[in-house]
């Protein structure tokens, strides 16, 4: 989904050569899979699971994974996880997701270079 953050141009013309329409739009997250488990780390804290992508501007679409924690703190998120031709693909991986595989993306999301974001609504995302 694609929304207008605005149009820098007083008129509904676009000068000749203008891309401000792919400059000032904004590709939102779509949350993918929501998971059932609740991952645990060794001090105990839980965190609820959520597979989250959005398209690129080329068609293809990217997905990572938020760890929403049981506390007021941060979401965590992982950098990109996986990219797929289309959200059907995106949906499929997510599907195949092990415990295993989650708890490792918790462990990568809980690193110093992990960022706090949301794919909930107004967020970009990435």
């Amino acid at each position: 989904m694609i929304i207008q953050a605005g149009h820098p141009h007083k008129s509904a013309q676009h000068p000749v050569g203008c891309e401000c329409d792919r400059v000032y739009s904004v590709f939102m997250a779509h949350v993918v899979s929501a998971f059932s488990q609740v991952i645990r780390t060794t001090d105990g804290r839980a965190y609820t699971v959520t597979a989250c992508g959005r398209e690129r501007p080329d068609g293809t679409w990217e997905g990572w994974l938020e760890f929403a924690p049981d506390d007021a703190s941060p979401v965590l998120r992982t950098r990109r996880e996986t990219s797929q031709p289309n959200l059907t693909d995106l949906r499929y991986w997510a599907t195949g997701l092990t415990p295993v595989y989650l708890e490792g993306a918790l462990a990568r999301a809980l690193t110093p270079a992990a960022r706090s974001v949301s794919c909930g609504p107004g967020n970009a995302g990435i």
